[in-house]
């Protein structure tokens, strides 16, 4: 009785939509297992053809409170479905192109005594594509 939604289940993994819904959760999920987030315009490809994210926005954080946000306009990989199911460190995809990145770090300042009585401002920042939150608090950035 299971086996059979189980089944069902991978099959409709084969529908590009039910793909692109289940890879971009996934991509969500394994940030978030490592201190990270992901945010993207849209996911286009299937099982069978290249994989491609458009205007995905990558933030990561440290214990010391500095943020690193990358831009990316286009991502392609042709994934290598043997080595991401099978039990080998060998790559999980066959090719990777990245185009149109921009990196921004954003470093924690030590406040005085009156800075920390005060609320946290939000710093006005968008990413170059926009669409998602400025971060709070002061920073600095730099942008290569």
């Amino acid at each position: 009785m299971i086996f059979a939604p189980v089944v069902l289940a991978l099959a409709s993994l084969l529908y590009p939509p039910v793909f692109q819904l289940a890879l971009g959760s996934a991509l969500k999920v394994e940030a978030w297992r490592h201190g990270a987030s992901v945010d993207f315009a849209r996911i286009e490809g299937s099982f069978f053809s290249p994989v491609t994210l458009h205007r995905s926005l990558w933030t990561f954080g440290s214990e010391t409170d500095a943020i690193t946000r990358l831009e990316v306009a286009r991502t392609e990989a042709q994934l290598d479905w043997r080595s991401l199911f099978g039990r080998s460190s060998a790559p999980w995809f066959q090719r990777l192109s990245v185009r149109g990145v921009t990196g921004k770090v954003f470093l924690a300042r030590a406040q005085t005594g009156e800075e920390s009585s005060k609320a946290r401002r939000v710093f006005d920042w968008r990413p170059s594509f926009g669409g998602c939150a400025p971060l709070q608090g002061k920073n600095t950035f730099a942008r290569h």
